[in-house]
């Protein structure tokens, strides 16, 4: 199989966790001599995080399939004219499956993927379909929900905080499932929402954030 589409591929499955669960990407691989992956970090790979949790489904490609993929991985790329450019090197190099892991990625991958339509390109946290760039996204809401739930029914105060990177569908859902997971416990919850506008920022994670009216707050949340 020279030419790996989104079609094709999504025939076996939709991301990295179903491909292994399925088998659907051993299919891709014995169908060729090997199948050449681009992944793109938008942050270093650090103990943990978002980055570190898509490094390792990274690992486990490389351990289950062995020389039967070859992966270019490359990190800290969050500028859109930097990863455009980068997106379109791993084309060119022959990656026919590239995948990029942050919703900034959205706009570089729409510019590159119709100028490539042989190479398969699947978005993290993306919202637009093209027809070889796809979308895929944890449920990580759910255990928002369960965190709410637990924080709510601990708090003497009835007070949450959750801080994320950007307002974005994919973060102000989690938000909203912390709120609702405290609401189910104790009605009267409140959650203050603080945004970084940063999707790698340690220094500033470590100071106090600003206090953020009690309106202002639930309205992000919702």
């Amino acid at each position: 199989m020279n030419d790996l589409t989104r079609r094709g591929f999504l025939k076996y499955s939709g991301a990295l966790g179903a491909a292994l669960g399925t088998g659907g990407l051993s299919t891709i691989a014995r169908a060729q001599e090997v199948l050449k992956i681009g992944v793109v970090y938008v942050s270093p790979i650090a103990e943990i995080g978002w980055t570190k949790q898509h490094s390792l489904g990274v690992e486990a490609i490389k351990s289950e399939f062995g020389d039967k993929v070859a992966l270019t991985v490359i990190d800290n790329i969050f500028m859109p004219q930097d990863a455009e450019r980068i997106f379109r090197e791993l084309a060119s190099a022959g990656n026919q499956l590239i995948f990029g892991t942050s919703f900034s990625h959205g706009t570089p991958m729409q510019k590159v993927a119709p100028r490539f339509p042989k190479t398969a390109f699947e978005h993290c946290s993306g919202i637009v379909h093209l027809a070889n760039l796809g979308t895929f996204e944890a449920k990580y809401y759910e255990g928002t929900f369960v965190a709410g739930a637990a924080g709510g029914y601990m708090s003497k105060s009835g007070k949450i905080g959750f801080i994320g990177g950007f307002p974005i569908p994919d973060i102000v859902g989690p938000a909203n499932a912390l709120l609702l997971g405290a609401q189910s416990v104790n009605p009267n919850a409140t959650c203050n929402a603080i945004f970084l506008n940063s999707w790698f920022d340690p220094a500033r994670r470590r100071r106090p954030p600003r206090r953020c009216s009690r309106k202002a707050a639930t309205s992000s949340a919702r």
